[in-house]
């Protein structure tokens, strides 16, 4: 009852000012249109603005004499790293990022520090605003592994490894197989185009872009798993990859935003690049070349972040890329971590009223 009286009274108040108003005579009104309210939430800061993520993992769990589960320690040790820098004068916008993500892990099955992530992803882009939605953008990245990469099994394997030379080589009774070096492959892709932004909201942002590319990917001499166990059971099959160098049209659509007061934050993105020019190696007898459809690359990626406290938050990533060229399979990579870090970032020049 007492809400009622409280509601009454708020209507009757405003009531009576409204009609005190008109007696008055004409007020000034301020009223915002509705395309100016649109340009005002798509308004861009002016100025140069940085921001940092940084955090650390850790997990351990112990079982002793526990029905099922064998005995023993594991323990995983990680860290997060997401970085930016833009500016932002006019008709010009200038992003760039920087994320990495390493770790470790150790269990019962394989005494030993096994690497479980290990990403580092560069990107700058230049766009050129010709109005507020719509304009031209250049744009450069590099994405590469930091540390050497194996395959490490608990029991003796025997692998095949499939040379470039179209020889074929067996590696019986290991543990360990050296796979990459560190910083390979090293995959680099420069592209030029269009752009729109049709939405630029805070908890939903909409980014496309359709233009030419060019990647190049260095990887002579490494080696990735590509087994097949109907055609050999008893090995495993190893690939030697090579360089890759293309020239096509690319597609880019990316998603972001903020939601909760900014606790809860997302990313997505999807790209593909069909390469008109490549450097395909010759075919076996009897095969033909792949056609550029074919050779089509795509990559999607997927981030959410939790902020469960100040110092900690929930991150899961999703990245799933295929390279025909390099390796005709879909490279999968999920992270869900539980972070401990600090995050920092603001303004660094004040812009010009």
């Amino acid at each position: 009852m007492k809400h009622a009286y409280i509601l009454v009274g708020a209507v009757t108040l405003l009531t009576t000012t409204a009609a005190m108003a008109q007696e008055e005579g004409p007020q000034t009104e301020y009223i915002v249109e509705g395309e100016d309210l649109e340009a005002a939430e798509k308004e861009r800061p002016e100025g140069l603005s940085w921001r940092l993520n940084a955090g650390a993992t850790f997990t351990a769990q112990d079982n002793r004499s526990v029905v099922g589960q064998q005995d023993g320690t594991a323990v995983s040790f990680g860290f997060k790293l997401d970085g930016g820098l833009d500016y932002i004068s006019g008709p010009h916008e200038w992003r760039n990022t920087v994320g990495v993500n390493a770790g470790v892990t150790r269990t019962p099955a394989i005494d030993r520090w096994v690497k479980a992530q290990d990403n580092l992803d560069l990107e700058s882009i230049y766009l050129y605003h010709i109005n507020d939605w719509f304009g031209a953008f250049a744009r450069v990245a590099y994405n590469t592994t930091m540390f050497r990469g194996s395959d490490i099994k608990p029991t003796p394997t025997d692998y095949l490894i499939n040379r470039i030379d179209g020889t074929q080589e067996e590696a019986n009774g290991l543990t360990t197989l050296g796979l990459t070096d560190p910083f390979k492959p090293s995959r680099f892709k420069e592209s030029l185009g269009l752009f729109a932004q049709p939405l630029k909201w805070e908890s939903l942002s909409i980014e496309a872009r359709l233009g030419g590319g060019a990647r190049q990917t260095l990887a002579k001499g490494q080696l990735a798993l590509d087994d097949d166990p109907d055609t050999t059971p008893d090995q495993i099959d190893v690939k030697e990859l090579d360089d890759v160098f293309q020239v096509g049209a690319e597609a880019a659509l990316e998603l972001w935003g903020a939601l909760d007061g900014k606790r809860v934050s997302y990313r997505a993105s999807a790209e593909a690049m069909t390469p008109f020019y490549n450097n395909q190696a010759a075919p076996p007898p009897g095969e033909e070349k792949k056609s550029a459809f074919a050779l089509t690359n795509l990559a999607f990626r997927a981030a959410l972040s939790v902020k469960l406290v100040e110092w900690a938050s929930l991150d899961y990533e999703l990245a799933a890329i295929r390279e025909p060229q390099l390796l005709d399979a879909f490279q999968v990579r999920n992270n869900l971590l539980l972070t401990f870090g600090l995050s920092a970032g603001g303004p660094t020049v004040a812009s010009e009223e």
